[in-house]
């Protein structure tokens, strides 16, 4: 089912939006019985700059364009740019829920290049408890994500969670080792997890040209940088990861595809091609955006939750993802986690 446009409400319905290099796309989805129907992609020419820049001018011609698209849906879900995020592998020690907020600190002064408090962290912790395990530390400007709040509430919409789209696509993988990319245009993500949860998450490409067809050079830039992530990782780690998950870029020219699985091949990897759950029924958008609307479809927070706040009905769930701005606000109380951890 594609929905039309209409102008009155719909309960249950969620737009999700993506910033772009050079615009901002959205999808609506609405929540049927544990799955999803989505409309077609809206696109806006609203750069992902402008919401962290200049956020209250960008809302008002955001707010613009949804009403001429006849958009009337208020709930919302914003996926940021990766490459807005330093992330870093941290050795995870057992640590009592009350040490956490110190130890993100900690490691984030150290391995990071601003300060702490200028910095929202979310630590993405392993599923298990065994010991020598480690997790994924991840900061964004905290001044990025206030910035692109208040464009989205100067456009008259409510975000209830920001987040990074790759990750909606990951947690897809959940428990399975692999590297898997996210290929929208201009744009070109990379997340690697194993069994016990995220290693690492990695933007390769970002171009402001994103209309002209990739290059078998930025297929080699893009086998590179997985080589290096690999890299990073610890030896049995490393070997776990056999395959390379691609959602996204069918438009891709041939030559590009088949330098990508070459260089993947020539470093013992495999390359498929992912697929988004058929839970959702729409039209050919994101697999990334898809992914996002999916887990709103089944009830689920979103893997990664980047809001200062726990807001609306994601939020009162997304215990797994730990951590919270480090500022002055008081210190929230949390609930037990009734779910493990995952990407």
């Amino acid at each position: 089912m594609i929905f039309p446009r209409l102008n009155i409400p719909q309960r249950g319905a969620i737009l999700v939006f993506s910033l772009g290099p050079d615009a901002v796309e959205a999808i609506r989805a609405h929540r049927r019985d544990k799955s999803a129907s989505v409309s077609q992609p809206f696109r806006f020419p609203l750069p992902a700059a402008a919401f962290k820049d200049e956020p209250v001018p960008t809302g008002i011609a955001l707010q613009r364009h949804l009403h001429e698209a006849g958009v009337s849906s208020r709930q919302c879900i914003v996926c940021i740019p990766l490459n807005w995020s330093f992330s870093a592998i941290v050795d995870f020690p057992s640590l009592s829920e009350s040490d956490l907020e110190g130890f993100m600190t900690f490691e984030a002064e150290r391995r990071f290049p601003l300060p702490p408090h200028e910095l929202t962290l979310r630590l993405l912790r392993p599923r298990t408890e065994e010991n020598g395990q480690r997790a994924l530390l991840l900061g964004v400007p905290s001044h990025y994500l206030s910035n692109v709040e208040a464009a989205f509430r100067a456009a008259g919409l409510q975000p209830e969670a920001i987040t990074f789209a790759v990750s909606a696509l990951a947690e897809e993988h959940a428990g399975t080792a692999c590297a898997v990319l996210r290929a929208d245009p201009g744009i070109v993500d990379l997340a690697v997890g194993d069994h016990c949860g995220a290693l690492a998450l990695r933007n390769v490409i970002w171009s402001e040209s994103a209309s002209d067809p990739p290059t078998v050079a930025e297929a080699h830039e893009i086998a590179r940088q997985l080589r290096i992530t690999l890299s990073s990782l610890a030896p049995a780690q490393r070997d776990e990861i056999k395959t390379v998950v691609a959602h996204g870029g069918r438009d891709w020219p041939s030559e590009f595809q088949d330098a990508l699985a070459h260089a993947f091949a020539a470093q013992g990897l495999i390359t498929n091609r992912g697929t988004v759950s058929p839970e959702i029924i729409g039209a050919d958008v994101s697999p990334a955006m898809l992914a996002t609307a999916m887990r709103h479809g089944r009830g689920e927070p979103c893997a990664v939750n980047l809001m200062s706040r726990r807001k609306g009905r994601f939020q009162s769930y997304a215990r797994w993802s730990t951590g919270t701005p480090t500022s002055s606000r008081r210190p929230r109380r949390r609930r037990p986690w009734h779910c493990s951890p995952s990407l």
